[in-house]
């Protein structure tokens, strides 16, 4: 069986690196999503192109839901059987906690692909925010996908590469738009992977369910807010709305707030919030006045 892991800080391109990837395979293909707050989004969103998704939300599958992690891929793999196990961890787990979690469950081969945000890149890295967190899913990647280069520019774009070609040279590099791949996976591979058994980042989460009556045009307010720094540190934040014209993602990513159309009407109003520094009470307070 085919396994690869998607891996990438938060809002670098996971969720819609699969949603492509779905759509252009016919392999019977099970998506393990790790959501790293209490209600998950992304698991819905892949879903809605491949039923055979299993949602992991609340914890992280590198520590506190490494035995969930273990006990979930045996039970799925014996049920279902797929071709290609696909694994979309949380932004905020490391590839290595990943990887030991695997050989536990008794995949010891398998494909990295590690996606970076070439908008925030630079400034995340130079800054140490994240230390070897961040160098540890570069190192451990079979391919690294720079993506949103529609969004970034020339000169950030090469230094970009020349950043994470240093960190990891045997690695392949590609510059992708909406995380777009237009090659064949790479070989699964362990051999040239050291594992370092870093723990995931340190990051608060606050989920909310959205009142049904609550327009897409009030998140967006509130997403634009957010991105000012008005109500902390929000390192991510997306919601899911259904209004009489549909069903829309809101997402924040590279510092901007994006809203798209969703392919079929979400189950219920509802947001997560990822975030630093700020009470966890008292941003649930200001959102849910917000709200009102």
């Amino acid at each position: 069986m085919k396994t690869t892991v998607v891996t990438g800080m938060l809002g670098a391109g996971k969720t819609t690196f699969i949603q492509n990837y779905l759509k252009n395979t016919e392999e019977k293909t099970l998506i393990l999503v790790n959501d790293f707050g209490k209600t998950g989004i992304d698991g819905e969103l892949i879903s809605q192109i491949n039923p055979e998704t299993i949602e992991l939300p609340s914890g992280c599958v590198c520590c506190t839901l490494r035995y969930d992690l273990i006990t979930t891929l045996k039970r799925a793999l014996h049920e279902i059987s797929p071709e290609h196990l696909l694994i979309e961890p949380s932004g905020i787990a490391s590839v290595s906690g990943i990887a030991d979690a695997l050989n536990q469950a008794g995949l010891t081969e398998f494909t990295v692909i590690t996606i970076i945000d070439s908008v925030e890149f630079l400034d995340l890295y130079q800054s140490g925010m994240y230390g070897e967190f961040f160098k540890d899913q570069i190192k451990n990647a079979d391919l690294l996908l720079i993506n949103k280069i529609d969004l970034s520019e020339t000169p950030k774009i090469m230094k970009t590469r020349e950043v994470i070609k240093g960190l990891n040279p045997s690695s392949i590099i590609i510059p992708t738009v909406r995380a777009k791949l237009s090659m064949d996976l790479p070989s699964a591979s362990r051999a040239k992977r050291s594992f370092s058994n870093n723990s995931h980042l340190h990051l608060k989460t606050l989920a909310i369910n959205i009142p049904p009556d609550t327009g897409k045009d009030r998140i967006e307010k509130l997403f634009r807010e957010f991105i000012t720094g008005k109500f902390g540190n929000i390192v991510r934040a997306k919601a899911l709305i259904k209004e009489q014209s549909g069903s829309y993602l809101i997402d924040i990513a590279s510092g901007k707030c994006f809203t798209r159309p969703l392919l079929t009407d979400t189950k219920r109003n509802r947001m997560v919030v990822i975030f630093e520094d700020t009470d966890v009470e008292k941003l649930k307070s200001e959102v849910l006045k917000w709200l009102r």
